[in-house]
């Protein structure tokens, strides 16, 4: 689970900001929940993500984290989720990158897990927060 943000704008205000933080990060098919709690995308394949390739923004197949990361050698799919909650005046924002991977090679079919590096929740908060006109975050 990502690390909840709270940022100075009202629900709705950042629920009306971040169909264009998706769009600029180059998810043009992210949906919402029923309640609109809940933003991104499940199924994200495209090669490229917010100017950068898919794999720069996780860590696949190495163990705990040590060694190089796998990405790159592997078709990358993200989940990209961003969860709201309301708080007055204000709202938090959490955002999670997980993902999986399988081989270009066609070695193996079987997927390895990713995880994010963080860079991605960092990049959503900044644009979120330069959508909504600078309104400051704070980490819970």
């Amino acid at each position: 689970m990502g690390t909840p943000h709270q940022v100075g704008a009202r629900l709705d205000q950042v629920r009306a900001a971040l169909p264009e933080v998706f769009r600029e990060l180059g998810v043009e098919d992210a949906g919402q929940d029923r309640e609109g709690l809940v933003f991104g995308s499940r199924d994200i394949t495209a090669p490229r993500l917010g100017g950068e390739r898919t794999s720069a923004w996780v860590r696949c197949g190495n163990s705990m984290g040590a060694g190089p990361s796998a990405a790159g050698s592997y078709r990358t799919k993200l989940s990209v989720l961003v969860t709201l909650r309301p708080d007055g005046e204000r709202t938090w924002v959490t955002s999670q990158v997980t993902g999986s991977a399988t081989s270009v090679g066609g070695t193996s079919t079987e997927a390895v897990m990713c995880v994010s590096n963080g860079r991605l929740e960092q990049r959503i908060q900044e644009l979120l927060t330069a959508r909504l006109g600078g309104a400051g975050t704070r980490a819970r």
